[in-house]
């Protein structure tokens, strides 16, 4: 029976295209499991039908032939790639994992300086290019060098990861990257934000820190760790200097240590508008 008749859904696909090529043109042709979809109903085993459905995914080398007549045939030889790409899969996400991981400060579980001042070097670029707002940020807990002193390294440690996974509640866009900047210091980077979502951001990542109530008894701000927060959010020109974005990060933070600490500051810079 013609090929189209048997397998009608198949009628405009690869698979019979590279058919009737062997049988009109004698050429061959191998169809990769990488590419292409599933192409014939084939399963890899009965359980497998049963449990999920899910077709074989096939590698199909098709073959021109001639018989004794010199009629043209295609031959089909299909190969079961299943377990071989769900190998594969596995191990990109093993290897996507094992990057993210490398992109990663241990203690705090967000990404480290080097992947932050990359970043934010990206999406500073970005933010030029597509004229685009642009808020970054630096959250340091208040008084912590104390809190070393008093505690213990451990439990200052334990304060880090503490705060640092407080700070997801603060931030839900995947656009949005924290980082540790410095030991106590934390960055934040937020593209396509408005002066009033940096506000917001900034007051809900100091009222988070606050609720955690981690007792810290030599803090001449409470008796329990605050955070000071510094942000800046710009609206970039091809001319803005990133250095000038950073400066005014850093100095709303200092303004806000200044002001007794457990404070937000947030300064926009603007360029002609």
């Amino acid at each position: 029976q013609p090929f189209k008749q048997v397998l009608p859904d198949l009628a405009d696909t690869r698979l019979t295209e590279v058919i009737y090529q062997a049988v009109d043109e004698k050429m061959s042709s191998i169809i990769s499991a990488y590419l292409n979809r599933s192409l014939l109903p084939l399963y890899p085993s009965i359980n497998h039908q049963l449990k999920q459905m899910d077709f074989m995914r096939q590698m199909v080398q098709v073959t021109a032939i001639s018989d004794e007549q010199g009629k043209h045939y295609a031959m089909l030889q299909i190969s079961d790639m299943t377990n071989a790409l769900a190998k594969d899969a596995q191990l990109v996400e093993q290897t996507q994992t094992l990057l993210q991981l490398n992109e990663m400060d241990d203690l705090t579980a967000v990404a480290h300086r080097k992947k932050f001042d990359a970043v934010l070097d990206e999406e500073f670029k970005r933010a030029q290019r597509a004229n685009t707002a642009l808020v970054i940020g630096f959250v340091e807990i208040d008084h912590f060098g104390l809190f070393n002193d008093h505690y213990g390294k451990n439990y200052g440690d334990k304060c880090l990861a503490e705060v640092a996974a407080s700070f997801e509640y603060a931030l839900n866009r995947s656009t949005d990257l924290i980082g540790r900047y410095s030991e106590q210091v934390f960055g934040f980077i937020m593209p396509c934000t408005t002066f009033d979502g940096a506000v917001s951001v900034a007051e809900t990542i100091r009222e988070g820190v606050s609720d955690l109530q981690l007792r810290h008894e030599t803090s001449t701000v409470a008796g329990h760790v605050t955070v000071s927060a510094g942000f800046a959010t710009v609206h970039p020109t091809l001319s803005t200097q990133l250095d000038a974005l950073i400066e005014s990060a850093e100095f709303a933070l200092a303004q806000a240590k200044q002001a007794g600490g457990n404070k937000a500051m947030i300064y926009a810079i603007y360029y002609g508008y």
